[in-house]
Parts: structure tokens; sequence; C-alpha cells
């Protein structure tokens, strides 16, 4: 199975016959470019010519963070997997309004699923003041057309699902959510990993034949790969929430895991145990009744991209990961 890789260290990635090397002031490192997935570069990394082309032929790309741990770039190999007939298909789906407010309504109602999946467990373990907002999410209607109206009624349920982090996480209180920049702790966390979620998707759909740039909920915009931040959406309570409140309840994660120096992020030991938390997440197995055999949250992203593929191809429905149902 490949697996992200984490570079914290100032250094160059380069290449060496059919090796990829990562040099940096200590050390020189052979990288297994057969078990990577992609690369995350949490220091200053340089990449060198020879080093583009053998990450564009395996497939791998780069994402890149300031000091800060916010996403600013990604390396993309593109060329292999171009297909003009699927991204024909899809600028067809956006510019047809009653498809792309199918796509749309069919993230949010995922996202909905998902939350109140995370909600109700915690409901179960005692927090009965969770019933309130599960009750209230469960009322907001999720309009059929108009995506705008789509996302405000998205809006209305992120909103009430944030109030519950004050329960679930009262060691690290979220109060608010609030970002650039986030005004403590709990903001830091959550902008973090669902940063991570955006990066971890935008990999997977590089791996099929849709183009990133090519979206529904969100305006496809400038500078940056819009259907990742679709895609995505519905599976942030999936993984990336559940380390949140797995790692903050543990104590694992409290204020003192974070740095105030020139904003909040969190500090270097704090920031490796979240992401071997959140590879552990992706890699975790469920069973998918549809299939009728387990996968990866990982393979699960990846499979939702496939399914939009074949629904703007002419495909009649379209449903996206629900953990329930």
């Amino acid at each position: 199975m490949r697996k992200s890789l984490y570079l914290f260290t100032n250094g160059i990635l380069s290449r060496e016959d059919n090796t990829l090397l990562y040099v940096n002031k200590d050390v020189k490192t052979g990288l297994p470019v057969a078990q990577i997935q992609d690369i995350h570069a949490y220091g200053k990394v340089t990449v060198k010519s020879g080093a583009v082309s053998l990450l564009a032929e395996k497939g791998i790309p780069v994402h890149f963070y300031n000091k800060f741990l916010v996403h600013i770039s990604s390396l993309l190999p593109r060329s292999g997997n171009t297909n003009g007939t699927i991204i024909v298909a899809q600028t067809k789906a956006y510019l047809k309004p009653e498809m792309r407010s199918k796509i749309a309504r069919e993230i949010v109602l995922a996202t909905r699923n998902n939350i109140l999946i995370n909600l109700e467990t915690y409901l179960n373990r005692g927090i009965d003041e969770l019933e309130e907002i599960i009750a209230t999410i469960e009322a907001i209607r999720v309009p059929q057309t108009k995506v705008q109206a789509i996302m405000a009624a998205e809006a209305q349920i992120w909103k009430q699902y944030y109030a519950g982090f004050n329960l679930i996480c009262p060691s690290l209180p979220l109060e608010k959510r609030t970002f650039h920049p986030p005004h403590n702790e709990m903001n830091a966390l959550i902008s973090f990993l669902n940063m991570l979620s955006y990066t971890t998707t935008l990999t997977q759909i590089l791996q099929t034949y849709l183009h990133p740039s090519i979206s529904y909920l969100h305006e496809p915009l400038e500078r940056r790969y819009s259907l990742a931040l679709d895609l995505a959406e519905h599976f942030k309570p999936a993984i990336a929430h559940r380390v949140i409140f797995k790692l903050v309840n543990r104590k694992q994660i409290k204020k003192s895991s974070f740095s105030r120096k020139e904003g909040i992020r969190l500090e270097e030991k704090a920031l490796k145990l979240v992401l071997s938390e959140y590879q552990k997440q992706l890699d975790t197995t469920i069973q998918v009744p549809r299939l009728k055999r387990k996968s990866s949250y990982r393979a699960l992203i990846k499979m939702d991209a496939h399914k939009l593929a074949k629904f703007v191809m002419g495909g009649h429905n379209i449903k996206f990961f629900h953990s329930r149902g």
C-alpha cells in the first residue's frame, strides 16, 4: 500500500538514476518511490528537474506548506491522466444547472449524514446536549435547485455541527469557527486537518481522469483545485474530525501542543502525532455493503471521484459516501 511521505526539514529532492533522493544538511536518503502516494513538504524543499521528471513518471504529487502549516502550492503530475472526453463532460455538467445542483446537493446530503453520525456517537456516550443540535441539523432542508441555496443550507449545518465541538471537546474549546487566522487552538487544529483532507482528496482525484479545477458545490476559481474542496467536504467529518475528537479527548493534543509565535500552529512533536493518526484513519477499513467487502477511507475518496466521473459521462444517479446507508 502506498503511503504519504512527510518532510519536516529543509532539503533538496533530486534524482540519481531511477532513485529519488532527499538531501539535507545531515544526510542523503533514498526514498522508495514505489511506496509513496504523495509527498507533503513542511520544510523549505527544493525539487530539482530530474526529481520532477521522476515524480511525474510515478504519478506522485508534492504538496508544499508554509511555516504556519498552510498549504501554498502543489506540484502535480497531470500528463498521464488527461482525458479530454471527461473534461468536456465535467464542463457540460457544470454548465447545466440541474446537473450541477444534483451533484452539489448530493455532496451536502453526504456531509450532513457523516456529521450526524459523529454527533450521534457522542450523544450515545452521554453528551445529552447534542440531541438538540442533531434535531436542528435534521430539520435543515437541503433544496434541490440553485447551488447558492444548497450552500446556504450547508453553512447552517456546519454552524450547528461546530457548536457541538464545544460539547465533545471541552478541554480545547472551539468557541466559534474562525479563519485567516484561526483565533484559538481548536480552530487551528480544524483548519489544519481540513486542509489535509483537501490535499489527500486532490491526490486521489489525480489518479482518475477528472480535472481537479472543475467543481460543482464550490465555484471554480483561480489558484485552487476546487473539485478537491467538493469531494473533501463529506469526508472531513469521517476522517479529519474523528482524529481531532480522539486526540483531544485522550489529552494527546492540548493547548501546550501549540506554539503562539507568529500565529497559532502545532509544535513539531504534536504535528507528527496528528499526521500519524490521520494516516491511520485514512488506512482504516470499513465494510462497504455495495461492494460486499471492506475498503479504506483513502480508497473511498477515489471511489467517489469515479462515481462523479461516471455521472457526468451520462449516469442517472449519484450518491457519495455515507457513513451509514
